[in-house]
């Protein structure tokens, strides 16, 4: 069957079938597969919270006064309240201050833009009547091995704002320097505003 030999409808249901190929490939790349990873995220999340409502329900029912759960909860709130700024120029700021501390060669630093959190509904995430925000940043840097290790465990703890490694790219750095990695870091954080 040589291609001259396709009728046009033979060709019609060809087109058709790649275009609907297409279609899906492009839905599952740039729809499905982030949204699912995002929802995992999200997942894991609620399941750490219900596990410190598991812990602190423990703590009454061990006989441990209800004011001092309410303290240790209270504590944890403030905590993590702090963890979601309302500028996005302070976590960016920490970003660069965090490389030097860590002694990594800061690249360059390309912060997206906020996108709004949304539930199953497609409605904006909201706390305390503020819409909550994610910032999706890619940084690329030069360091390293045990370097990158000590920027990472820096940017979780130090970070003004709930970090997420959404991806991290190493590869060996064949520039002759004494910094033996390029890498690209993809992180996401968090504002409340």
């Amino acid at each position: 069957m040589s291609i001259n030999s396709i009728t046009k409808t033979q060709k019609k249901i060809i087109i058709a079938a790649s275009l609907a190929i297409l279609v899906f490939v492009i839905f599952l790349f740039f729809v499905y597969i982030p949204g699912k990873k995002e929802m995992s995220q999200l997942k894991s999340t609620l399941q750490a919270k219900q596990k410190e409502i598991q812990d602190i329900q423990m703590m009454v029912d061990q006989g441990q006064p209800l004011e001092e759960s309410i303290r240790m909860l209270k504590e944890r709130f403030d905590f993590l309240e702090g963890k979601f700024p309302v500028k996005e120029e302070e976590p960016l700021r920490m970003i660069s201050d965090l490389a030097r501390k860590a002694k990594v060669n800061l690249v360059s630093i390309n912060p997206g833009p906020k996108k709004n959190l949304v539930d199953k509904n497609q409605k904006n995430l909201t706390v305390d009547n503020k819409a909550c925000q994610r910032i999706t940043v890619a940084i690329s840097l030069d360091c390293s091995y045990k370097d990158l290790v000590k920027y990472i465990e820096l940017l979780k703890q130090e970070l003004s704002a709930l970090v997420i490694v959404d991806n991290l790219e190493v590869n060996k750095n064949n520039s002759g320097s004494n910094r033996d990695l390029k890498v690209r870091l993809g992180i996401s954080f968090y504002l409340l505003s």
